[in-house]
């Protein structure tokens, strides 16, 4: 396509300098546009703003008056279980009452003697006397069974109901 030397017209814009011209905008209409836009934007603006107060009030209005009493002023935890307000912090605490208590010696029940020793110290004794071996059974018929005691001449109810 071969390039021609020819201007244009007067009036014309000159496309080929990328001279689109501005002959063809209507600022008349584009500040128009604009103008009414930002009216729509502020009439929207102060409606929301009117609701919200509306709907404040209303809101205000609709809520019980304050307890009389000062006790039902007083502001109760909820039940458990609750929300964790700092899980890490709740964590570490967990963590160092496990320790403490895996760890630590203390008193079961002091009267009968029982005590808690550490997990460390308990696997030192398991490893020095071994375990101990569960009590043998006592078959249910066996004469020295402590629940046939006192019940000489009696039948069991086991017998009772084969018969």
């Amino acid at each position: 396509m071969a390039e021609t030397d020819e201007k244009p017209a007067p009036g014309e814009p000159d496309t080929a300098a990328g001279d689109i011209g501005d002959r063809d905008v209507d600022y008349r209409a584009v500040y128009r546009f604009a103008a009414v836009l930002l009216v729509i934007m502020v009439v929207s603006l102060l409606a929301m703003w009117g609701m919200s107060a509306f709907l404040r009030k209303e809101l205000v209005s609709s809520d019980p008056p304050p307890p009389v009493l000062e006790e039902a002023r007083v502001k109760r935890l909820p039940p458990e279980p609750r929300l964790e307000t700092s899980p890490p912090k709740n964590l570490k605490e967990l963590r160092e009452r496990e320790d403490a208590v895996l760890t630590g010696w203390s008193w079961v029940d002091k009267e009968k003697g029982l005590a808690r020793i550490p997990v460390a110290r308990a696997a030192e004794i398991i490893a020095e006397k071994g375990l101990l071996s569960p009590a043998p059974a006592i078959p249910a018929g066996a004469a020295g069974n402590p629940a046939e005691k006192g019940k000489k001449g009696t039948k069991s109810a086991k017998t009772e109901s084969v018969k």
